[in-house]
Parts: C-alpha cells; sequence; structure tokens
C-alpha cells in the first residue's frame, strides 16, 4: 500500500484549541473533501483515510483530515494561549462540533489559491457531526456535498445494553450537572459507553440533532435528514454491528431510510467489511473518489 503524501498542518479553532491534521493534494484544485474521525478516533487511525485520499487526490480533489476536540478518549490540546484543556471523547459536546469544522474550512482556504468548494466526510460519529454542521456551520452555504461512512444508530445501541430508557439515563446524567459534577463519568451506563455526564446529555438529547440516525424508532420522521439539501453519499457494511443495532440482520431497512428521506442520496452498502471498511479500502476509495468528481 502506497503511503498518502500530504503537509502536517495546524488550526487554531474560534474557542482557541489547536488541532492538527494533514492536507493532500494541490493548492490550486477546486474542490477539497474534509473528514471528521469518529468516537474516540483522530485523523490518521483508520486504514481507509489513505485510501479514500489517494483517489481524490488522483482526481485532482483535495483532500484535508484533522482532529476534532473528540479525538481520542482523553485528550489533552494546547491552546493558542499556551494553555492546555483536558477534552476528548469523554468531554466533548456535539454542540461544539461546528467550532472544529468552521476552523478546518478556514485551514483549507489558507492552503488553496481559490475558495474551494466543501465536501464534508465523517466516519461513525463524525456523520452525525457533519449533519449538523449543516444547521449550525459558519460555512455551512458552501459545502456542497455530504458523504457518511459507517452511521450509526447510537440510540438502538444504548438501548441494546441498558434497562433503563434513554428519558431516565437523560434524567441522572441532568441531575448530575446540577450538581456540579457534570465532567465526571457518568456511571448510569455499561463501560463501553462510558462519558461525562455533559457528554452523556450531548450525545442522548432527544431534539432532532440527537436522534439523526435513530432508525429502531419506529415512525420517527428523520427531520434533520429531511433538510439536507446537498448530495449525499451513504456508504456502510453489511456486518457494520453498530449501523442498525435493533434490527441487524435487515440494514437494508436502514438504508431505505436514508433513500427515503435525504432529497439527493446514493447509498452503498457493502457485503463486509465492518465499521472500519476492512478489506474494502480501495473500492471505498472510488467511490467515494466518483461520487465528488460528479458533484
Amino acid at each position: 500500500m502506497q503511503a498518502m503524501d500530504g503537509t502536517l498542518i495546524e488550526t487554531v479553532t474560534e474557542d482557541k484549541l489547536v488541532l492538527q491534521g494533514i492536507y493532500s493534494g494541490a493548492r490550486d484544485v477546486k474542490k477539497v473533501v474534509l473528514h471528521m474521525h469518529g468516537f474516540e478516533g483522530n485523523f490518521y487511525e483508520n486504514k481507509f483515510v489513505g485510501f479514500v485520499g489517494r483517489a481524490l487526490v488522483a482526481r485532482k480533489i483535495g483532500f484535508l483530515t484533522g482532529n476534532t476536540r473528540g479525538a481520542e478518549k482523553i485528550k489533552v490540546f494546547r491552546t493558542s494561549d499556551d494553555e492546555y484543556v483536558t477534552l476528548g471523547a469523554r468531554y466533548e459536546r456535539l454542540e461544539d462540533a461546528y467550532l472544529d469544522i468552521d476552523s478546518w474550512i478556514e485551514a483549507i482556504d489558507k492552503i488553496c489559491k481559490n475558495k474551494v468548494e466543501i465536501v464534508l466526510q465523517g466516519h461513525s460519529l463524525g456523520t452525525m457531526k457533519v449533519v449538523r454542521y449543516l444547521k449550525e456551520g459558519k460555512y455551512r452555504d458552501r459545502v456542497k456535498g455530504l458523504i457518511l461512512l459507517a452511521p450509526f444508530d447510537k440510540n438502538a445501541y444504548l438501548r441494546k445494553m441498558t434497562n433503563k430508557s434513554i428519558e431516565e439515563l437523560l434524567d441522572l446524567a441532568q441531575k448530575q450537572i446540577d450538581q456540579g459534577r457534570g465532567r465526571i463519568l457518568f456511571d448510569s451506563v455499561p463501560e463501553e459507553e462510558r462519558m461525562s455526564a455533559v457528554t452523556f446529555v450531548s450525545w442522548y438529547g432527544q431534539d432532532d440533532l440527537g436522534r439523526v440516525f435513530d432508525f429502531g424508532n419506529k415512525g420517527y420522521d428523520f427531520a434533520a435528514l429531511s433538510e439536507i439539501e446537498v448530495a449525499t453519499l451513504v456508504a456502510v457494511s453489511r456486518d457494520d454491528e453498530f449501523f442498525h443495532p435493533s434490527n441487524p440482520s435487515n440494514p437494508e431497512e436502514a438504508k431505505a431510510i436514508f433513500e427515503k428521506y435525504i432529497k439527493q442520496v446514493q447509498t452503498k452498502l457493502f457485503t463486509d467489511g465492518g465499521h472500519g471498511f476492512g478489506n474494502r479500502e480501495e473500492e471505498l476509495g472510488d467511490l467515494v473518489g466518483d461520487f465528488v468528481s460528479k458533484l
């Protein structure tokens, strides 16, 4: 496998977090794909990222993969004031995700000679962040396409692991926050979902942005998906345990929801590959490259 060439860059968010990432491609491109990693991830961890980046660069499209404030389980970030802040997946709020994407788009503007079109790509939890950005982001009008890689129904996944309802858990987490213990890990959920109470409330709030992929909720109208106006690619593996936990033997059921509610959508269900598209990375790269080339 060839390495993905690129330039290591930094950007500073509006709230002064310093984030690192890699830009690949020329500086006179017309489009750049911005990749947002998933829960506890980072900008370089997933093997498929290199395949996607190389496929895009070969098609004369820029590619930037960058850290978010949710990188790693717990991560100490430097600020532009040379202070240090502890964040990471256990402490981030999804309401703040737009700050990271804003900053990476500003970094792209510094790298590229022209004001390029932006295509947002998210993996796993990153898919929620890029959908949210279309409502919350400063530069949302510049987003010309959306790529959702391995979106997951976090609500159904949580329901499988606990006997308490999400509403009960939200009430317990909010009480912990009200007691001034919001950054203490919320221990009313299994170890797999362990995060601070503040993060739990952010993840599982029952508004439309908290229920973007609530596939297990029969009768839900998927308002956030219905409001997506840009062309969207959804790619997922049949054996991805996080995609449709409420009915894992029928991933077509969840795929059909994207096809019903998103106005311009292309879907791809790989026969295997799991949550990280293992052994399907080259196919995924070509799929993404071809999709973006046609925008």
